[in-house]
């Protein structure tokens, strides 16, 4: 399975004023720093396979097996809906407006009530906890705050820092709690 997520548009998962707490900073530093909780907040999704606030998530499924397809990119809030789409051999889109429905939560998968159409899908939907850095779990902010400060600290620093590559220890630990295992 192949996806890609469209960021929001604006907003940190993670506020000023938390950043510049956190890290100590004056306010003059925060320009700096909030790039550097943008790829924080990047990583931390790419490794627990949730999206943090409320973006669209397209998955391109080769053939479902079954009528469960796993979805890539948790959770899918109650209200969420998805779009299937049938990805023709020519690439026309061709829409399959019933017969299935999104089941909602931590690990969203979408149920074929008959077996799906065959041939590639095309599964659109809406992943994330909220439209805002006050709906993202407190762990996961601090996590993202955590895993900031080790970015920040070690800016331009490649090999003499003596820290290891990847995330924070205190941003994997919470991260792990998350993060999808599967066999």
């Amino acid at each position: 399975m192949r996806f890609e997520r469209t960021p929001p548009a604006s907003g940190g998962v993670v506020s000023p004023q938390a950043l510049t707490d956190y890290l100590r900073i004056t306010s003059a530093d925060l320009a700096e720093v909030t790039s550097f909780a943008d790829v924080a907040a990047a990583e931390i999704e790419a490794y627990t396979g949730l999206a943090l606030l409320h973006q669209e998530i397209v998955a391109i499924v080769d053939a479902a097996a079954g009528r469960v397809v796993d979805l890539p990119v948790g959770p899918a809030a109650t209200d969420a809906t998805a779009t299937v789409q049938v990805v023709e051999d020519d690439g026309i889109l061709t829409p399959v407006v019933s017969g299935f429905w999104l089941e909602h939560g931590r690990y969203p998968r979408l149920r074929f009530a008959a077996p799906p159409p065959e041939g590639r899908l095309r599964i659109t939907y809406t992943a994330g906890y909220g439209a805002t850095s006050a709906t993202v779990p407190a762990d996961l902010a601090h996590a993202i705050l955590a895993h900031t400060a080790k970015l920040y600290e070690t800016r331009g620093d490649c090999e003499g820092s003596g820290l290891s590559p990847g995330l924070a220890l205190a941003a994997a630990r919470i991260a792990a709690r998350y993060r999808r295992v599967a066999l």
